[in-house]
């Protein structure tokens, strides 16, 4: 995120306004913790035989965070830091009704509370995000085709379906003058809040591996494609604005004033994940997110990506 800021910095110094940058880092977290909610699904019901199900209950642990230092082109040293942490749970439900084929439902959220962050330019405060909260839901429905099976060892499923996705959140944010005019200087408070259904569709792939009898080893990939236009209009309460800053992210069209805009909030994406059941206890675990952050990451000397840790226990229940 830092990079943005950093070139769009240098291009606006002498500009008569600013992006809101306060507001592009609450939406960049909020963004980040229902991509990784998506990226956790419930296990599916690998073999699909005509008449069973399976039913499977999470609940996770997310951490988001942010750290990076950076150089501006006249030299000046830059800095973002930031933190937030939350909780999640999640339902998944599938049914065979044909051989082969099975019907699917997820349903799962998390909270993200007790977030801050803050950007620095020349050690002087530019933008600061003040008690960072959030519920992200995910509702998703689709089919599932067992399209490989292999002596009751190896299984491949595709699956596919709508989704839709509610995302509310909420932080104080402040915005300062830039150095090295007026440096530090509040120029715009704000209590921002967004609340959206984001309808998007989903599909991938899960394949199951028994290991040693007691393993179920699943790695899956998963897309999904947001049906909806990226940037979204935001609403803000207690209002201060002493100097010209907009109210758009840079990501998205200008407002021309401070106390509305656009952020850039519905994602698409592509995900990749790994989850483990010991099918005696039917307990499994996942934690895909550390393989994505070291997989997929896009520039790995970019820390200011605001990177997701979900940890997630799941119990599984059923016929299968």
């Amino acid at each position: 995120m830092l990079k943005y800021f950093v070139v769009f910095l240098s291009l606006l110094i002498s500009s008569n306004s600013f992006a809101n940058d306060a507001v592009s880092q609450a939406s960049e977290y909020a963004k980040r913790a229902m991509t990784e909610l998506a990226s956790d699904p419930p296990l599916l019901l690998l073999k699909n035989e005509d008449g069973k199900s399976r039913h499977e209950f999470l609940l996770g642990y997310l951490k988001l965070t942010t750290d990076d230092d950076a150089t501006l082109t006249d030299g000046t040293k830059a800095q973002e830091k930031g933190s937030a942490k939350g909780y999640g749970f999640g339902y998944g439900y599938s049914h065979s009704f044909k051989e082969r084929w099975a019907f699917f439902m997820w349903l799962q959220g998390v909270t993200v509370e007790k977030g801050n962050h803050q950007q620095t330019v020349a050690g002087q405060l530019t933008a600061k995000t003040i008690d960072f909260d959030a519920l992200n839901l995910n509702l998703a429905l689709g089919l599932s085709y067992e399209f490989f099976r292999d002596n009751d060892k190896h299984t491949l499923n595709v699956f596919g379906g709508p989704s839709l996705m509610y995302l509310d959140f909420h932080a104080d944010i402040e915005n300062y003058d830039a150095p090295p005019s007026a440096a530090g200087n509040l120029n715009t408070s704000l209590d921002f809040f967004f609340s959206k259904f984001i309808p998007t569709f989903m599909a991938g792939a899960m394949y199951e591996y028994k290991y040693f009898k007691n393993w179920e080893i699943a790695p899956y990939a998963l897309g999904v494609i947001k049906l909806i236009d990226k940037c979204q209009e935001w609403s803000a309460d207690r209002v201060s604005i002493n100097g010209p800053v907009d109210g758009s992210s840079s990501k998205c069209p200008a407002s021309g004033v401070a106390n509305k805009g656009q952020i850039d909030i519905a994602p698409s994406f592509v995900s990749i994940g790994v989850k483990v059941n010991y099918k005696p206890w039917d307990l499994g675990f996942n934690v895909s997110s550390m393989i994505r952050n070291a997989i997929m990451r896009p520039d790995k000397e970019d820390k200011a990506e605001v990177e997701g840790v979900l940890f997630s226990l799941s119990k599984s229940w059923g016929d299968y």
